[in-house]
């Protein structure tokens, strides 16, 4: 076969140094992939396994906390759900007590005992006694009955809401 002159001035034209090196480095890739990707993969293996045991750990470790920190919680509910049962039981002692100590106030002011001496009648109350201070106070201040209930059941439950905060946050968290 003959090449006629016209294709090989073509052909003497080309140029054929860019042709090699692109011929050289597709060879090159080839190789890398086929050849260096698979010897690369297989000395990678003791990475990979250190790395997912290291995940492992992770999520175990995850586990653990967030099992810990549910007891912990379940522990402080406990705990507190107790203490306000206490402190419930307490505060209705006391409410008593104080509803006891009202009824008693009430019942021994209600109505004054009569002064014979003062030539009142029976269930009749004297004359009111000269104030003794300049301010006018002359005896104790009058106070509804009704009031003294709710005072008396105010304090209390201020004092119980005030021992039961105490109680729930000093203890150990």
């Amino acid at each position: 076969m003959v090449i006629p002159g016209a294709i090989l001035t073509t052909l003497g034209r080309l140029p054929w140094r860019w042709i090699a090196v692109g011929a050289g480095v597709l060879g090159a890739l080839w190789f890398v992939h086929h050849r260096g990707y698979h010897s690369g993969v297989a000395s990678q293996a003791p990475v990979i396994a250190s790395l997912n045991a290291t995940i492992d750990n992770v999520r175990a470790a995850t586990a653990k906390a967030q099992a810990d920190d549910l007891a912990h919680k379940q522990a402080i509910e406990a705990r507190d759900a107790r203490i306000a049962q206490e402190k419930t039981d307490a505060l209705e002692k006391q409410l008593a007590d104080a509803r006891a100590a009202v009824a008693d106030y009430i019942r021994l002011h209600a109505a004054p005992p009569a002064d014979p001496g003062r030539g009142g009648a029976a269930g009749v109350s004297g004359a009111t006694p000269a104030p003794g201070a300049a301010d006018g106070a002359g005896g104790e201040a009058i106070v509804p009955a009704g009031d003294l209930r709710i005072c008396a059941g105010a304090v209390v439950k201020a004092e119980g809401w005030r021992d039961w905060w105490r109680a729930v946050s000093e203890g150990p968290r």
